[in-house]
């Protein structure tokens, strides 16, 4: 299995869903988000490229504040977006490619790391 992607199952499109409330969506899309450890790793790497021991705490709030807009932002246009049967399909024919595009980035900003002189 090593060099080969996990694969599951496409998910198919159905002619009916059960709907559920606004507050139920923003629920599932908080803790998807929350527990992803991609977001994790990409907060986690942004804040050690631009803060530091002396940072002051009206910059970190700031920092914490415009990083949880921009989430939000991003995730609401995510979600606009991809709800749209077109895109989701385009999207869904493309996953495998996409997921490995992602994980190069991931990769690579992973090794950038590993590699930048701590001062």
């Amino acid at each position: 299995m090593i060099g080969r992607a996990v694969t599951q199952t496409p998910v198919k499109e159905v002619g009916t869903s059960n709907q559920i409330s606004s507050a139920q969506a923003l629920r599932y899309g908080f803790f998807t988000n929350a527990l992803n450890p991609k977001t994790t790793l990409f907060v986690i790497s942004t804040y050690t490229q631009i803060v530091s021991a002396i940072t002051p705490k009206a910059i970190l709030i700031g920092y914490g504040l415009f990083m949880s807009v921009t989430h939000f932002v991003w995730f609401a246009l995510v979600a606009l977006l991809f709800s749209q049967r077109t895109l989701r399909q385009k999207m869904l024919q493309r996953k495998a490619v996409i997921n490995r595009v992602i994980g190069f980035i991931l990769g690579m900003l992973g090794v950038f790391l590993l590699f930048t002189n701590v001062n």
